[in-house]
């Protein structure tokens, strides 16, 4: 059916692993560091402060997608540079910043 239902949630490189950024920004933002837990299977479990996600043996996780599209806000950088929402719409967020 085309829909992509895991992603990548570490990547192993040179023996080093890699986080996305949405696990990076989490880690950040509850200023808790990421642990991988790895078996002789291979990458078991991601732990970000309590939260622990399972992964495949390759580090892979399944998305637990939240809703549909525009589930969540979109704010336009123009409306942002313009002053044109509340100066606290942004406070104890985790904005993601991309161009479209």
């Amino acid at each position: 059916d085309g829909v992509v239902r895991g992603s990548p949630g570490v990547i192993k490189y040179n023996n080093l692993f890699y986080a996305p950024l949405p696990l990076v920004a989490i880690s950040a933002y509850i200023e808790s560091p990421l642990s991988i837990d790895v078996t002789k299977s291979g990458i078991e479990t991601i732990r970000v402060g309590t939260l622990s996600i399972p992964t495949n043996e390759w580090g892979k996780i399944l998305i637990n997608y939240r809703g549909g599209g525009k589930t969540f806000p979109h704010i336009s950088a123009t409306d942002i540079l313009n002053k044109n929402i509340p100066s606290d719409a942004l406070n104890d967020k985790i904005v993601i910043v991309g161009a479209t």
